[in-house]
């Protein structure tokens, strides 16, 4: 059978490395933001790849800390008291956000992963001096 009309003797043709580019291997390094000014002071955030893509930062996880620093940052107490999880956390930056930008008082906040981010982990919740208001546990789902 000739799918591709290139009377081939093969059905599939396997797919080269020049079909897509290999993704850029990213040095490690430490960044600052403030998700464009809606934070006063930056976070900071390591980020390294040698343990897996938990160690980057993604565009979801920009998106989602933007939203909930509009949502309860700048004086909003919708977060007090309430116990914050987030799951699948690679290097914190969801919860690291919420702890810099929202009203937590009361609240339990943990940032989660598999073994491979914990470190990743702890040490960005140590670079931003958050260690007394975020947990950092193991969840290997």
């Amino acid at each position: 059978m000739d799918l591709f009309c290139d009377n081939s003797d093969s059905e599939v043709e396997p797919f080269g490395a020049d079909l897509v580019e290999p993704a850029p291997i990213l040095k490690p390094r430490i960044i600052e933001t403030t998700f464009h000014g809606l934070l006063s002071s930056p976070i900071k955030l390591h980020e390294d790849l040698a343990k897996g893509c938990g160690g980057q930062i993604w565009p979801a996880g920009e998106t989602l800390a933007k939203y909930l620093l509009r949502r309860y940052g700048r004086g909003n107490n919708g977060l007090r008291g309430k116990r914050i999880v987030e799951l699948g956390a690679g290097g914190g930056l969801v919860g690291l956000a919420i702890t810099a930008g929202c009203d937590i008082f009361g609240s339990e906040l943990y940032i989660t992963d598999m073994e491979a981010m914990m470190e990743m982990m702890a040490r960005n919740v140590a670079l931003n001096g958050f260690e007394d208001r975020v947990k950092v546990q193991l969840l290997d789902w």
